[in-house]
C-alpha cells in the first residue's frame, strides 16, 4: 500500500499546487486592476501561472491512470490484467514489487517460478 499512498500523497501536492497557481493569477489580476503591478507584469504573471497550472494538471492526469491501473489489480485479483498497464512508464520499485508480487522461488539458480498477489 505504500505506493499507493505516495501516489495519492504526489496527487493531493499536485491538487493543491494547481489550486495556488489559480489563486496566484487572480490576485495577480487584482493587484493589476488595484494599480499595483503594470499590465505586462500581469500578463508575464498569468501566463506563467497558467503554464504551471497545466503541467500540473498533465502530472495529475498520469498519477490518476496509475491509480487506476493499480486500483483494478487490487479490485479484482481474480481476472487477468496485463502487467505492462500497471507499470507503463514507470521504474519497478521495491514498494511495487511489494504490492503486486506475492513470493519469487529460485530453483537450483536455474529456474524462476513468480507468485503474484493477482491472476495473469
Amino acid at each position: 500500500m505504500k505506493v499507493v499512498s505516495k501516489l495519492k500523497e504526489d496527487k493531493r501536492m499536485l491538487e493543491i499546487q494547481a489550486e495556488n497557481c489559480k489563486a496566484g493569477r487572480m490576485e495577480a489580476y487584482h493587484r493589476w486592476k488595484e494599480g499595483w503591478i503594470e499590465k505586462e507584469e500581469y500578463i508575464i504573471k498569468k501566463d506563467e501561472l497558467t503554464q504551471r497550472e497545466k503541467e500540473c494538471k498533465k502530472k495529475l492526469d498520469v498519477l490518476n491512470q496509475k491509480l487506476n491501473d493499480i486500483s483494478s489489480v487490487q479490485d479484482r485479483p481474480k481476472e487477468k490484467v496485463r502487467l505492462d498497464a500497471v507499470i507503463k512508464n514507470q521504474e519497478l520499485t521495491k514498494e511495487l514489487v511489494d504490492e503486486l508480487i506475492e513470493c519469487i522461488d529460485i530453483y537450483n539458480g536455474e529456474r524462476v517460478e513468480i507468485k503474484w498477489k493477482f491472476q495473469i
